[in-house]
């Protein structure tokens, strides 16, 4: 993971979604070439930009479970990049152009990657992040 201004950015070419999990948030395991894994856990709507469709599609993971079909189209994708914005947003990356666009929540936890070696970023309440680095340690981001 990198940082640039007010972001921060998880490369994830060679990657690509072995699993869609569902329950109360939707899920995503990335895996890469490397037996690196990644975990983003979604437990808000969020935006599904379908670049194929040229469309947009609004998801919400606690509501009715058939209207995340959509999202299933993920499966096996290959990714691009993941990045965390300072204000709790998050946008995900495909091949070929599709976008997963989280916004962050004044409420709740609106989302978690997790990946190798400890790494986790976590949207919290209020649009902050939170950062664990592989070194352990935890970094509170200013919004």
């Amino acid at each position: 993971m990198y940082q640039e201004p007010a972001r921060y950015v998880v490369p994830l070419q060679r990657c690509s979604v072995t699993q869609c999990r569902l329950d109360y948030g939707f899920v995503l395991i990335i895996n890469g070439e490397d037996d690196d894994a990644f975990e983003l856990r979604i437990e808000q709507p969020f935006v599904l930009a379908l670049a194929v469709a040229g469309l947009e599609v609004r998801l919400d993971p606690q509501g009715d479970p058939t209207a995340l079909a959509p999202a299933l189209s993920l499966l096996h994708a290959d990714l691009v990049d993941a990045t965390a914005f300072e204000d709790g947003r998050l946008v995900v990356r495909f091949a070929g152009g599709n976008e997963l666009r989280v916004s962050s929540s004044g409420d709740y936890q609106a989302w978690t990657f997790a990946g190798p070696y400890g790494l986790r970023v976590v949207s919290i309440p209020g649009g902050e992040l939170r950062i664990w680095q592989p070194d352990g340690a935890a970094r509170a981001q200013p919004a």
